[in-house]
């Protein structure tokens, strides 16, 4: 029996006239070369997959390095890791078994041509569920987008096939839905669109405990537009994006200690506790990029900044001193940092805890 699932709404416009993606429009970059049938090196980007565009949105450098990094330099995933992997391809499992029959096209791995035309020749005979399903899209800057949606679900409607059409949908581990789910929900809406001609209502997240969530494509494509751009563009590039560690994020990746290490060469900003990714984008149009500078700051100037405010301008300045003297310094109440350079002689040498301010922690 097939599974409950709701059915997109209808309206009169839907998305049948959007305003026009960039999508179409995407320029030549200049140091983009005739993509190679196997290309996966310095020569460009040939294939933007689902996996490539949701680990950029979450770090760009990650993206960078799956693709052109130095597999000798990424470490094994730590047992927590793998733990929440295979939770997730359990939860996934539990939710494909209430769709029957479930159609799985068939293709070698990464084979995505191959994929895509399996997986649209059981579009066209209209079966009601298609799992580990591909599509693809060509861009205006020979990249080909690769959409793999955990599954495509049969409704009414129209599209180049008949009265049918697919609706895209993904499952997910998690119990909200995460701005990052929606956008790949909406990139894998925006493939559907090219392959089937017309525009699904919605994209669906199913998330833990059997919950759906249906994307609102009006409000995410724009989004999506962005992001597509961006990551198309920094994917050219010779240089691999700015590195910044955050903790939350950066401590499950198999970069991170390659990140790291980077990081503490160049005194990276993102080490201090309490410099969020806000924060540093703030710090860095001033030219504040590395510890020595944030420690010869002013905090008066800092306090102005959204998201600082004197209090936490200061303690960030007095902890990038304490992180360049490699020793703690005392902080007493409405005692603004000393202006660097300091010498070591000026450093206390008295063994004090060194501060940690909660309210400034990322």
């Amino acid at each position: 029996m097939a599974a409950s699932f709701p059915q997109p709404r209808r309206s009169d416009g839907g998305l049948d006239d959007p305003a026009p993606l960039r999508l179409v429009t995407y320029p030549q970059f200049p140091n983009q070369n005739a993509p190679d049938v196997n290309a996966s090196d310095k020569n460009g980007l040939q294939w933007l997959t689902t996996q490539i565009l949701f680990h950029y949105q979450r770090c760009p450098r990650r993206a960078f390095l799956d693709h052109y990094g130095d597999r000798q330099l990424k470490v094994a995933p730590s047992d927590y890791l793998e733990k929440l992997k295979q939770d997730s391809a359990d939860h996934r499992q539990q939710i494909l078994a209430d769709y029957y029959p479930l159609h799985r096209p068939r293709y070698l791995a990464q084979d995505w041509l191959a994929g895509s035309a399996a997986t649209v020749a059981l579009m066209a005979k209209g079966v009601n569920y298609i799992s580990q399903g591909v599509l693809t899209a060509e861009t205006a800057a020979h990249i080909t987008l690769v959409s793999t949606p955990d599954l495509l679900i049969r409704v009414p409607g129209d599209s180049i096939w008949g009265d049918w059409q697919y609706v895209p949908a993904d499952i997910k581990f998690g119990k909200k839905p995460k701005l990052d789910y929606q956008l790949v929900a909406a990139f894998h809406a925006l493939v559907v669109r090219n392959v089937q001609g017309s525009w699904p209502e919605t994209s669906w997240l199913i998330l833990r405990e059997g919950k759906s969530y249906a994307v609102d494509l009006q409000k995410q494509l724009p989004r999506l537009d962005d992001l597509l751009y961006a990551c198309m563009e920094d994917l050219q590039n010779e240089a691999p994006p700015e590195v910044f560690i955050a903790h939350s994020r950066c401590d499950l990746c198999n970069w991170f200690s390659h990140c790291h290490s980077e990081a503490r060469a160049t005194q990276h900003l993102s080490l201090l506790p309490g410099v969020t990714l806000a924060r540093y984008n703030h710090l860095r149009k001033l030219n504040l990029t590395t510890v020595a500078a944030l420690a010869a700051a002013n905090p008066a100037k800092l306090s102005t900044l959204p998201g600082f405010g004197e209090s936490v301008a200061e303690k960030m300045v007095h902890q990038a001193q304490a992180v360049l003297g490699d020793r703690a310094i005392p902080r007493l109440t409405k005692q603004l940092p000393q202006r660097f350079p300091l010498s070591a002689e000026q450093l206390p040498s008295a063994p004090i805890e060194l501060y940690f301010d909660s309210d400034a922690a990322p």
